[in-house]
């Protein structure tokens, strides 16, 4: 046997047994020449490995958290600085069972994933599976329609290939999860998730930051479920889904004019360099690689125009009709160099301000966007006029901003509808009753600015937290809303009696914390509940053998493995770093890890495990 290598580990001492003349490369598999580790085949037995690709832009060391159909955490894992990764699935796992991707550094924004990404497993065996918004909005759509099968993704890939295909070519990627993301297909792969993440950025932003990133996913995906992005969701997440589709329908129509002048803007920069570097970074096999080699085809035009036109019926704008005549007069040919000269610095600073401007409208407005009726069906139209079931409408009556629906129902300001209801600022309708400011009536139920009316039903409350895995020693925003509550009271990892809506900084975290909200009215309570599993790091050293086990030179270290896991002996997951280090830091939630490592040769050829050390990520 050749000589063993020692090096450091955090102040623990590691070594790397010399690389095998002959063996099995089988993901963590050990060779039978020089491993001591005699559970390897047995883990290989129990598992099935998953690989792939995270990214929006790519994201590297990004925590990857498995869980079952139970909800149950299985795995976790970190992507590699290709953005890649490998974790074994346990064979018994209760399917489907779905990747949570969080953290990491964004190779394009540089900063963690803005908001969580999501993948699924739904069948056994070895296979590929992207992380990425593409992967998120499927599997969201597939669970809001109940139907988690390869079927249901199918499904929500043909949905997604007609109504978010911004900047995604389907000739070259037409599965975007269980695909291999190669120098073929990695063009469109980055350009597409960067529309679509840049799509879910620039709609929270239109609500300047008061929807969380990742409702906003949830609504636009159950939006999709039933096959048309539209506002009209299958369920309901208890937001405005209709006006969050409207600013993102409007967001959609800078960004789809930005790809076809290939400059894709990301926080206000043209953002083709940094995906370009990106895709170097991650792919050094695609030479020359370039976001703007994505094909442009005539439906790319047509669902621009198709975008305008669903607002200039509401945003009778210069720009946007202006934009609109150019389109239509073009071809894939000429429309990159023509949308380009189009889009000077005030036409493109209108067009990205639509999602504030859209975000206020009043609700006809909306119902307009999202193809809803309005003034309809015992909607309040105009002064002195009445129409529907038991609705009056006029000065100072109906519904706030003009606008209310549903039978005998006004709304108004965000405030809640029932029937023979009233609600809104000072405003009322239904049986003749009404609601004012903290007030509520009419039969039995109401409800008012910030107030909790009726008795018949219990509250409802909403909590939410800013990351759910910050870096360690951080703070975190919780923010918390609630309807028809009398009082809140937290409980857990926080305390004491809360207002009925607001946020707090969690102060800094240093470990796992959960935070309860418990809302009670004279009819019962409703809790809610965030957890926050904050990421810390360990960073493994080490040097490279120089010897095979018959004594002969290495021939070259092609990459090494660090295998590792909460359990002694059991390596859940693995991480691969190049050849060339001697050196990779884990960004892991905070807790005792137990790591090993192999080596593989440039030949293929890897080494048994290491011996184990003991490392704490904080």
């Amino acid at each position: 046997m050749g000589k063993e290598r020692k090096a450091k580990v955090n102040g623990t001492s590691i070594r790397l047994r010399d690389i095998g003349v002959v063996c099995l490369v089988l993901l963590i598999s050990a060779c039978s020449s020089g491993s001591d580790s005699g559970s390897s085949e047995e883990v290989l037995s129990s598992t099935y490995p998953i690989t792939g690709s995270i990214g929006d832009g790519p994201i590297v060391d990004a925590n990857i958290e498995v869980r079952d159909a139970n909800g149950d955490v299985i795995a976790t894992g970190t992507s590699d600085g290709q953005a890649n990764y490998t974790i074994n699935i346990p064979s018994d796992a209760a399917l489907p069972v779905t990747l949570h991707v969080t953290g990491g550094t964004d190779l394009v924004t540089n900063r963690a994933a803005d908001f969580e990404l999501v993948a699924m497993v739904n069948q056994t065996g070895t296979q590929t599976v992207n992380v990425s918004p593409l992967t998120s909005f499927a599997v969201k759509a597939a669970q809001c329609r109940g139907d988690q099968t390869v079927n249901g993704m199918n499904q929500s890939w043909d949905d997604i290939s007609r109504e978010m295909n911004i900047g995604l070519d389907p000739v070259q990627l037409g599965d975007p999860m269980t695909q291999l993301i190669d120098e073929n297909n990695v063009e469109t792969a980055v350009l597409a998730n960067e529309s679509l993440g840049e799509l879910v950025r620039r709609t929270g932003a239109g609500f300047g930051g008061a929807i969380p990133l990742d409702l906003i996913v949830d609504v636009l995906a159950c939006d999709l479920a039933d096959g048309t992005l539209d506002g009209q969701v299958v369920g309901s997440t208890g937001q405005d889904e209709a006006r969050i589709f409207a600013v993102a329908k409007s967001a959609e129509v800078a960004i789809r004019l930005e790809v076809l002048a290939g400059r894709l803007e990301v926080d206000g920069e043209d953002s083709t360099a940094a995906m370009n570097a990106a895709i170097g970074t991650i792919m050094p096999a695609a030479v020359g690689a370039d976001v703007n080699n994505v094909p442009i085809t005539q439906s790319a035009i047509d669902d621009a125009v198709a975008a305008i036109d669903e607002l200039a019926t509401v945003l009778p704008d210069t720009e946007l009709t202006s934009v609109r005549d150019t389109l239509t007069a073009l071809d894939p040919s000429t429309v990159a160099e023509v949308i380009d000269t189009h889009l000077d610095a005030a036409t493109l600073t209108n067009l990205q301000g639509m999602p504030d401007r859209v975000a206020v409208l009043d609700e006809s407005s909306i119902d307009v966007i999202a193809g809803g009726d309005s003034g309809s069906d015992g909607s309040d139209t105009g002064d002195s006029t009445g129409s529907g079931d038991n609705t009056g409408s006029g000065d100072n009556t109906g519904s706030g901003d003009g606008t209310g629906s549903g039978d005998g129902t006004g709304s108004g300001d965000g405030t809640g509808s029932g029937d023979g209801t009233g609600s809104g600022d000072g405003t009322g309708s239904g049986d003749g009753t009404g609601s004012g400011d903290d007030t509520g009536s009419g039969d039995g139920s109401g409800s008012g600015n910030e107030g909790g009316g009726g008795t018949n039903n219990p509250p409802t409350v909403q909590l939410s937290v800013s990351d759910a895995t910050p870096t360690t020693n951080s703070s975190v925003v919780l923010s918390w809303s609630s309807a028809g509550a009398d009082s809140c009271q937290a409980s857990g990892s926080w305390s004491g009696s809360k207002s009925l809506s607001g946020q707090q900084s969690s102060g800094q975290i240093s470990g796992p914390r959960t935070y309860t909200l418990t809302c009670t009215n004279s009819a019962g309570s409703d809790v809610a509940m965030v957890s926050v599993s904050p990421i810390g790091s360990l960073t493994i050293n080490w040097q490279a053998p120089t010897e095979n086990v018959d004594g002969s030179p290495v021939s070259g270290i092609a990459n090494y493995r660090i295998h590792y896991g909460t359990q002694s002996g059991q390596y859940d997951d693995v991480a691969q770093v190049s050849g060339s280090s001697t050196s990779h830091t884990l960004n892991l939630p905070v807790g005792n890890y137990y790591v090993a490592m192999t080596a593989v040769d440039v030949e293929g050829d890897e080494s048994g495990l290491s011996n184990q050390v003991t490392l704490t990520s904080q």
